[in-house]
């Protein structure tokens, strides 16, 4: 099963990156612009797309991710595992009850997964 997370910057690592992009703004205002014309321009936007980025970061909850994780769980294929195993009955319950224990399983799945394997002793 996989996971998928949007990570954000930290709160002081967003805060540098505002005020520095306070900075570049304004030496983007005040030399970039009336030096270099159309690159002047292109400067200023990106330097306050880039603030306002951090900024949002900074202040509010929502924030902007800026990277993203895909995290695999492995639940399913313990479950085979057990299935698939040559161990004793009393065995694949130990396994099945330590799956549980660790957080492999749900409540549910754990109870299920007994269910079944009761059944198919008995």
């Amino acid at each position: 099963m996989n996971q998928r997370y949007n990570v954000r910057p930290g709160k002081g690592q967003s805060m540098f990156g505002f005020f520095v992009g306070l900075v570049f703004v304004f030496i983007g205002f005040v030399m970039v612009l009336p030096t270099f014309g159309a690159f002047g321009i292109i400067w200023v936007l990106v330097t306050i797309g880039i603030t306002v980025m951090h900024g949002i970061n900074a202040f509010t909850q929502k924030g902007v991710a800026t990277h993203r994780v895909d995290v695999t769980t492995e639940a399913n294929t313990s479950t085979e595992a057990i299935k698939q195993s040559d161990d004793s009955f009393d065995e694949k319950l130990r396994k099945l009850h330590q799956l549980k224990q660790e957080g492999i399983l749900t409540d549910e799945e754990y109870e299920e997964k007994k269910k079944q394997m009761l059944k198919e002793k008995w």
